[in-house]
């Protein structure tokens, strides 16, 4: 089991996001185009898994090995703060609605 660097419902760091990233480099074979190694390492972290995962896709991540591609720890250190805009484009329910599918097909 991993050592726990978040505790529950704190954004991640930019040591920590570094931590994930190198989670998901070591299991980069196993992308199934789901959050599901994300998932499994963020419950790991005892991290706040949904507000997490919403902010990924907002940064335009749709699976783990998206997470490597597009969310640089840079890029999570500069907009991790920054306001959700997935409900404001889409509305409300439909992000919902949306999550929930994420979420859901990653095992959360």
């Amino acid at each position: 089991m991993p050592t726990k660097v978040i505790s529950s419902g704190q954004p991640l760091t930019g040591k920590q996001f570094d931590a994930l990233l190198l989670f998901l480099v070591r299991r980069r074979s196993r992308c199934d185009h789901t959050f599901r190694e994300t998932v499994t390492w963020l419950k790991s972290q005892s991290a706040e898994v949904r507000m997490i995962i919403e902010k990924l896709v907002d940064l335009q991540a749709m699976c783990d090995c998206d997470v490597l591609e597009y969310v640089t720890a840079e890029r999570w250190n500069r907009e991790c703060s920054h306001l959700v805009e997935g409900p404001r484009i889409h509305g409300l329910v439909k992000w919902d609605q949306f999550i929930e599918q994420v979420l859901t097909e990653a095992g959360a």
